[in-house]
């Protein structure tokens, strides 16, 4: 039984960062020909 605790915790150890990470997106970069928007200048009264 020793065994079998040792496996699922090793199973649990290696597995859970990479479950973990899933879904994650690095930082999103605008495409180089996107012409920037913000900050914008307002006209002042």
């Amino acid at each position: 039984m020793t065994r079998r605790r040792l496996a699922f915790l090793m199973a649990a150890v290696i597995l859970l960062p990479i479950l973990a990470a899933c879904g994650r997106k690095s930082a999103l970069e605008p495409p180089p020909e996107a012409k920037q928007e913000y900050p914008r200048k307002y006209p002042t009264r």
